[in-house]
């Protein structure tokens, strides 16, 4: 994958509704465990807005200091994700390394 792609193997999808998504993976480029998020559909692509020149998927990175909050907004909707949310907000904050 190219420099731009954060996620050192395919990110775990913890939303998604429409065309928008929001990833968990490990990015040793980072720094660690990240939170991203993207719109999976374009009129440009299959792969989505952004991309990379190469037409990989891009992610905007949440801040490290923002991810364990975000992500805690994600269980209240119901998903099937629910438990694996909750064990990658523990990692975040760092209560399961």
């Amino acid at each position: 994958m190219s420099g731009f792609y954060p996620f050192d193997v395919k990110p775990e999808t913890f939303y998604e509704k429409g065309d928008f998504e929001v990833v968990y993976g490990f990015s040793g480029s980072m720094g660690g465990w990240r939170v991203g998020m993207r719109w999976k559909s374009s009129v440009e692509g299959k792969n989505g807005y952004p991309v990379t020149r190469g037409g990989e998927p891009c992610y905007f990175l949440i801040s490290e200091e923002l991810a364990a909050g975000f992500l805690e907004t994600l269980p209240s909707l119901g998903g099937s994700k629910d438990e694996q949310i909750k064990e990658a907000i523990k990692k975040l904050k760092g209560e399961n390394k």
